[in-house]
């Protein structure tokens, strides 16, 4: 029976993490706001230096909320699976562009299909860990109040 529920150990979305951090304190809308704000800044990232700017900023968010970074970047393992499945998938299947490193049948992993690959990893990297974020430094009733005041004008 307990082995069930294993894989809820690793799983830190959603779960509030008790601390006095400066993140702790802002206000729920306002950390709502912003990690969409974020979210959505970096879904349009298409450079590796972008990316790498916005993970780093990011990690220094989880040093400002004073989240073990083990404990935040634990959020991933759930998802590894995924996570690979896809980018195998987008760096065997994507269009042929650039310098082809390996080529068979249908199969081929090129110069974009392998930059895509990457900017895709740090996305879905930095997308966990700003939920994880956001998740770990807010109660889930502040969030349901921040959700409520912001959509007011509605």
């Amino acid at each position: 029976m307990t082995e069930d529920f294993e894989l809820l150990r690793y799983i830190t979305i959603g779960q509030y993490l008790p601390g006095e951090s400066i993140v702790h304190r802002l206000d729920p809308a306002v950390k709502l706001f912003s990690a969409i704000v974020f979210i959505l800044t970096v879904a349009f990232l298409s450079s590796y230096v972008s990316n790498l700017v916005a993970f780093v900023l990011i990690l220094g968010l989880v040093a400002i909320s004073r989240v073990p970074i083990l404990y935040s970047l634990s959020g991933l393992r759930p998802a590894m699976w995924f996570i690979i499945a896809l980018l195998a998938l987008e760096l065997l299947f994507s269009p042929i562009r650039g310098i082809i490193f390996w080529h068979y049948s249908f199969l081929h992993v090129s110069s974009y299909s392998l930059r895509l690959t990457v900017t895709s990893l740090l996305r879905l990297v930095d997308f966990i860990l700003l939920i994880s974020v956001f998740t770990l430094t807010t109660r889930t009733n502040d969030v349901t109040r921040a959700m409520e005041r912001l959509s007011k004008p509605l």
